[in-house]
């Protein structure tokens, strides 16, 4: 109760003192999305997509937006509420309904906050955490998603972000996006890729017989990638590097 309230009282003091330089009451210029239309099964389906826009050097935060915007794509796109709004079909009143709905989202605006009071306002302190501690979520990102008809595993980089929200009691959403861009940007890297990180220790787990039966199989391998890819010192030295640059972006130190 203690932290919601002083989330409120540094949300107003904010507003109040400091508005044209606050992320948190300029989502519109940081902030885009799209609605598209899939028809599968001969039913629509409506999907709301969030991307982050190349923000105006005026605002003095556009430099943490533009040189980070893979992070922020990741907290707007999973700590946020979606909503299709299908019974709008104007544009423009969408547009509006849809950015009012987003400034009273209270989970998105909470984590846009804390930033700006961390890194951009400078009103708190930033959080130390460990190599460790990053590397337990940067895992999660890397799936295990089925056993192929050959036996073969087939898997997937940050394009399943369930086992991080099914296993972390305690969400760390700048954790998470930092984690997420780190992986994505150096996905292809030619000497910290974390793509051909992964599919070596995905090769790897053919070296331990993890069972017969396919679904026992599957959480196992799941399991054992999480461990290999820890130890993986590819994944830990992107971590480190990427940290390294963006340090003054991020709301946190890493130890």
């Amino acid at each position: 109760m203690k932290n919601k309230l002083l989330i409120f009282f540094l949300f107003t003091l904010s507003l109040n003192h400091y508005s044209q330089d606050m992320m948190v009451s300029n989502l519109e210029d940081f902030v885009s999305f799209k609605r598209s239309e899939t028809l599968i099964n001969g039913v629509i389906q409506r999907k709301i997509t969030y991307r982050i826009k190349r923000v105006d050097t005026s605002f003095s935060w556009s430099n943490h937006v533009n040189k980070n915007a893979v992070f922020f794509d990741y907290l707007v796109n999973n700590f946020s509420t979606k909503h299709t709004l299908d019974s709008i079909r104007d544009e423009v009143l969408f547009k509006e309904t849809y950015y009012s709905l987003l400034y009273m989202d209270s989970t998105f605006m909470e984590t846009v906050l804390a930033y700006d009071n961390i890194v951009n306002l400078k009103y708190q302190e930033k959080d130390t955490v460990t190599i460790d501690e990053v590397l337990s979520i940067a895992v999660k990102f890397f799936s295990v998603n089925y056993i192929a008809e050959d036996g073969k595993y087939m898997g997937s980089v940050c394009t399943n972000i369930l086992p991080v929200s099914a296993t972390e009691k305690n969400r760390k959403p700048f954790i998470e996006a930092f984690c997420y861009s780190t992986i994505f940007e150096y996905y292809a890297d030619s000497e910290l890729g974390t793509y051909i990180a992964f599919a070596n220790n995905l090769e790897k787990l053919y070296d331990i017989n993890l069972g017969i039966n396919k679904e026992e199989r599957l959480l196992r391998a799941q399991g054992a990638l999480y461990f290999l890819m820890k130890d993986d010192p590819t994944l830990k030295k992107a971590l480190l590097e990427n940290f390294k640059k963006k340090k003054e972006h991020l709301p946190f130190i890493i130890n």
